[in-house]
């Protein structure tokens, strides 16, 4: 495990203020400013909000955010914010350069989920989020860590609860170096380049590296243990961190503004600007970090349950709940101090406020419930605090609740209800009804609403203005359950009420479990997305209305270059450069997408350097090599088993600084994507009059729709459709006209794209720890893929052979019995560690 990285010299960063103020511009959407990116700006506005919920979060956001993908809306998000164990997720999505469509794995609809798909790797592929989450203990490695922390305490390393994180969830996609800082592609003013000149040879990991991928926001919160309020707002942004709520009364203040990520965990600047506006940009600071914070740190910050359910206050408190301790100061007065970080959830568990704040009109929020609307509203009110907590709605008797005599995690009702209210308290009686209907009548638990947004100064919300909200909420779905396989709803109707069983309580599975079996991963993801692609004709309306109100005027001049348009630069140094004082210039080439056929969700754009690292080029992830594949613009057509066709437009668009203002888009649209897409702006104008036809046309019925995604391109879009389950009879073998090297991830996914930048100034072939990448004399500016070895050779080892379908269900068996023994374990850990919490607390 390689340290830290603790600077010995300062680093020039920049600061914003007044973030709570009318007037703030944001600066990932600053018009004419370095840090502003055109290619989100061209986005439609709307985002997406993945709620927190540990395991059970992490495993719901990759069924919804597939369901996206399938649908042709991922590339169009502006944003995906996070909490918890959703921002597990987004963290290894957003930073990560893995394939998108690798990442996600393919879409089963019900019918096709017997049991020994269940636990085969066709659903769960090496190298996908589902493989990695599956059969993966995180409480038992945490608690190890946190041991080693408490006997020999170390600031060379990160902590405990990071550090699994690290290792379950980040390693796999080349995110796991502590040494390291993040940030964004894609800026006018070519933020990286400078940032990662600061500390030459440590790692900048960077989002909005590929087209397809939406500007992540992770939530966490302050602590203070000593107020009433407890948690206090906090964000972690590719260009930015900081507290965006003014709170001029604690000791020291908070807020309200942000920093360049590689100068957070510093001591307060000595020379603070002045003379700045109080709203927007102050101008730079030199500060030096007590080290550096990595991605994993602000990931274990965001999912800190435990600390945020003890509240230690005391530092051996801190080391067992793994609280991160870090220097904070505000951009108030610039006064600061070691001060305690935790869980998003005290500040809002949905992560809906990070959208408000940025005035997303159109918001799709993905609750992974732990509890069923089919009790009393005040009973779900209370058990979904974080849910009625947006109305104000939580009721102020719920300390008389079991689990809740401290308030809720600490905080009173009254206070809670106050932190948190951004809509109107009348939504929640509506969302509630919506939702006990829909049970009733067995679908998806899906709602969509229009509120006023409220002013709520601790949020930094500025209200008076309308936002177009879909809930989609983790419930029981009988219309879903109806069509699985017989021996599927046998197996789910047993385990739900087998003591010991991951799937006990299903699909509300218990925060506390976090040991989910490959079937529980699969069921529950799966369930997602079919929940969310009934929600297709309102996800269609919302975009159209959203990108309708995108400005469409070209990106304005400027902007660094053809491949920061597309969301991925290839930085190289100006010629003649000496690696000091010569500014890098950023060079690429643009090379159209192909649309896939029904799915038509053609590749993102990449970049891809060249073996000696000098040079690159714009790339496009290879489709499928299927029969039915289009050309980069024309129709899409799938005639369906039941005589149902779905049709669609398959303009393949690649992404680059010559496309019209949606100039990110590197997917190509198609079937049901043009439906949702049909506004915006389009590369050619036949295209464009194509897609305006598709946006005439109805959406396919259910059966249509499930026909259309049972097409090989729609179930696995990043590539070559995994083979489908073995013989149940025999257990060995293919199935017949797959061939075996198709197993697993196609050959295409195995190429990760660029998703760190490094500026290396070492001598020509050198190796440093640091960073792991040979250096170069004669290129002092370069890009390196993340190391993913690990997923690599789990992805070759698919290639070459599989287990059985029998053998695959009898290890996901074994594994439940395994999660019973780690369970176990893992509940008596954690009342021992509560227990000595509690007694260092007093």
């Amino acid at each position: 495990m390689l340290n830290v990285y603790s600077p010995s010299d300062p680093a020039r960063v920049f600061v914003w203020s007044g973030s709570d103020q009318p007037g703030f511009v944001f600066p990932e959407l600053d018009p004419e400013g370095p840090w502003g990116i055109p290619a989100l700006q061209a986005r439609p506005n709307i985002g997406l909000a993945l709620s927190g919920g540990g395991y059970r979060a992490a495993t719901l956001a990759l069924g919804w955010v597939r369901a996206l993908h399938v649908l042709g809306v991922l590339p169009h998000l502006r944003y995906i914010a996070s909490n918890s164990g959703g921002s597990w997720f987004n963290g290894a999505l957003s930073y990560g350069g893995y394939p998108v469509g690798a990442f996600l794995g393919p879409y089963a609809p019900p019918a096709a989920l017997n049991r020994d798909a269940l636990a085969s790797s066709s659903l769960l592929p090496a190298g996908s989020w589902g493989d990695t989450v599956a059969a993966k203990s995180i409480i038992p490695d945490a608690v190890k860590d946190i041991i080693g922390d408490l006997f020999a305490p170390s600031h060379e390393s990160v902590g405990g609860w990071t550090h699994s994180i690290t290792e379950n969830f980040l390693r796999p996609y080349g995110l796991g170096l502590q040494n390291s800082s993040i940030t964004a592609l894609g800026t006018r003013g070519e933020v990286a380049t400078r940032l990662a000149a600061a500390y030459p040879g440590v790692p900048l990991y960077a989002a909005m590296a590929t087209p397809d991928r939406a500007y992540p926001i992770v939530l966490g919160s302050i602590m203070d243990v000593n107020t009433d309020r407890v948690f206090y707002p906090f964000e972690i942004t590719p260009l930015y961190a900081g507290a965006p709520a003014r709170f001029p009364g604690l000791d020291p203040p908070i807020g309200a503004g942000f920093l360049e990520p590689l100068g957070f965990n510093s001591p307060a600047p000595s020379n603070p600007p002045r003379g700045a506006p109080a709203v927007g940009l102050q101008g730079a600071v030199n500060v030096t970090p007590e080290r550096l914070v990595p991605l994993a740190t602000y990931l274990g910050i965001s999912s800190s349950f435990v600390a945020q359910g003890l509240r230690p206050a005391s530092s051996s408190g801190f080391t067992l709940t793994g609280t991160e301790r870090l220097q904070y100061w505000n951009t108030l007065d610039y006064k600061g101090a070691r001060l305690s970080f935790a869980d998003g959830g005290g500040a809002d568990n949905l992560a809906v406020a990070p959208l408000l704040r940025r005035r997303v009109k159109h918001v799709v929020v993905a609750v992974a419930a732990c509890t069923s609307a089919d009790v009393a509203a005040a009973d779900w009110a209370v058990a979904q605090y974080d849910v009625a907590g947006l109305f104000g709605a939580v009721p102020l008797n719920a300390t008389q609740y079991e689990g809740f005599k401290e308030g809720i995690t600490g905080v009173q009702p009254d206070v809670w209800n106050r932190a948190l209210q951004v809509f109107p308290r009348e939504g929640f009686d509506e969302l509630y009804a919506a939702l006990q209907e829909r049970l009733r009548e067995g679908r998806p638990a899906v709602h969509r609403a229009s509120y006023t947004v409220l002013d709520n100064p601790g949020q930094a919300i500025q209200g008076g203005w309308s936002v177009d909200v879909l809930w989609v909420i983790n419930m029981k779905v009988d219309a879903w359950e109806e069509q699985l396989p017989d021996d599927t709803r046998d197996f789910l109707k047993h385990v739900r009420n087998e003591a010991g069983s991951d799937m006990r309580h299903y699909p509300y599975i218990n925060l506390y479990n976090t040991y989910y079996s490959r079937e529980l991963v699969t069921l529950m993801s799966q369930q997602a997305s079919w929940t969310t692609l009934q929600a297709a004709p309102e996800l269609r309306d919302m975009l159209a209305q959203a990108a309708a109100d995108t400005p469409k005027s070209p990106s304005p001049s400027g902007t660094a270059a053809a491949g920061d348009a597309a969301g991925a630069a290839r930085v190289a140094p100006a010629e003649g450069g000496d690696g000091s004082a010569a500014a890098p210039a950023a060079t690429a080439t643009a090379a159209p997408a192909e649309a896939t056929s029904a799915s038509g969700s053609g590749p993102a754009g990449g970049m891809e350097p060249s073996e000696d690292g000098s040079t690159a080029t714009a790339m496009s992830m290879p489709p499928p090599s299927a029969p039915e594949a289009t050309s980069s613009a024309g129709a899409a057509k799938v005639d369906a088993p039941d005589s149902s066709t779905v049709e669609g437009a398959g303009a393949g668009a690649g992404a680059g600084a010559a496309t019209t203002a949606g100039g990110a888009n590197g997917a190509g649209v198609g079937a049901v994507a043009a439906l949702l897409t049909a506004t915006t702006p389009a590369i050619e104008p036949d295209v464009a009059a194509v897609t305006e036809a598709a946006a005439q046309r109805p959406l396919p019925t259910a059966a249509g729709l499930e026909a259309f995604l049972r097409q090989p391109t729609a179930l696995q879009l990043a590539g070559a459709l995994p083979p489908p389950p073995r013989d149940t009879q025999e257990g060995t073998g293919t199935a017949e006209g797959v061939d075996a090297s198709a197993a697993g991830l196609p050959a295409a996914a195995r190429k990760p794209e660029v998703s760190y930048i490094i500026m290396n100034l070492v001598d020509k072939g050198a190796r440093t720890e640091r960073n792991g990448a040979g250096g170069s004399g004669s290129t002092p500016v370069h890009i390196v893929g993340p190391d993913v070895t690990d997923a690599l050779a789990a992805t070759a080892a698919a290639a070459t052979g599989q287990t059985g379908a029998a053998g695959a269900r009898g290890g996901a068996v074994r594994g439940r019995a395994g999660a019973w023994g780690r369970g176990l374990v893992a509940a008596v850990m954690a009342h021992c560690l509560r227990r000595l919490a509690l007694g260092l607390n007093a």
